[in-house]
């Protein structure tokens, strides 16, 4: 237990040290002016919350999910706090397990590339290599579904 808990230590201090991925900050603050937007993840929820909170983005979210649960189990909860069908919302991914997901509950997806998450440009309609243009591809699969 001692070492899980120190594993943990590490890899949140790694992810407090990388680089923010291009345009996060801001299309995080201008997407919660206009939508409820909810953190879906795999990582441990005490360290989550803490890492969200040093990059400042913690009062961006309207919620925080973390292990304990699965991602498809925590996109269920999301589904029921919102009251909304599964159509209506917008599941933003960096890997493979995420798109596939979004497949599975027919969740409108955007990607965000990176070297290890599996995503590739043939089989999603929406693939960007960074943050920058989401605001503008949010405001497109908006207008398809209006």
């Amino acid at each position: 237990k001692k070492f899980i808990k120190e594993y943990g230590k590490i890899c949140e201090k790694k992810v407090l040290e990388c680089n923010e991925i291009k345009g996060v900050f801001n299309s995080i603050k201008k997407l919660s002016k206009k939508y409820h937007l909810y953190v879906n993840s795999l990582t441990p929820i005490k360290s989550l919350r803490k890492i969200i909170k040093k990059r400042g983005l913690y009062k961006y979210f309207k919620g925080i999910f973390g292990a304990g649960r699965s991602k498809s189990e925590n996109l269920r909860k999301i589904i029921h706090i919102e009251k909304i069908s599964y159509s209506q919302l917008l599941f933003i991914g960096d890997n493979y397990q995420d798109f596939k997901i979004s497949e599975d509950y027919n969740v409108n997806f955007i990607g965000i590339a990176n070297k290890n998450g599996g995503l590739k440009r043939k089989n999603l309609k929406y693939i960007l290599k960074d943050c920058s243009g989401l605001c503008r591809n949010i405001e497109s699969i908006n207008s398809q579904l209006k």
